[in-house]
This record gives C-alpha cells, sequence and structure tokens, in this order.
C-alpha cells in the first residue's frame, strides 16, 4: 500500500509541492503537522491501521518536520 513518495521526507516534499490540488496539499501537511508532534494521522478506514503505521512506518516525528521545512524552501523557489 505505501507509494514510493512516501519513502523519505524530501521525496515527499517535492511530491507534495508538486501536487495540483491544494486541498490533498493542505490536508497532508496538517497530518504531518501532526505526525511531527507525535501523532499517527488517524485511521485509514474506521477499522483499520493508523496512516503513519501504514504509509510512513519507518518514519521518525522529526522526519515529518524535516518534510515540512522542504515544502517550505521548495515552495519559495517556484
Amino acid at each position: 500500500m505505501r507509494e514510493k513518495w512516501t519513502s523519505a521526507p524530501k521525496i515527499a516534499a517535492e511530491y507534495v509541492v508538486g501536487m495540483n490540488d491544494s486541498s490533498d496539499r493542505r490536508d497532508i501537511l496538517t497530518g504531518w503537522q501532526s505526525m511531527a508532534q507525535g501523532g499517527d494521522g488517524g485511521q485509514i478506514e474506521p477499522w483499520g491501521p493508523s496512516i503513519r503505521s501504514i504509509v510512513y512506518p519507518d518514519w521518525s516525528d522529526a522526519d515529518f518536520s524535516v518534510a515540512i521545512r522542504y515544502v517550505k524552501d521548495l515552495a519559495r523557489e517556484i
């Protein structure tokens, strides 16, 4: 279920900056903000595992902060 773009903070940030839908981009950044503070991103399905455990299984809290910083830096370059 994990997609390649979620493999590392920099790759994820590049993907998010390139998204056409600003609503989707905002949703991802909101989730990252929560996960940077130890959150799990909520459940994928009401009965299922968390977004963090499935989509970002090896990311630390700091990785989410790094990804957010990359997004901010890349957005300035555009």
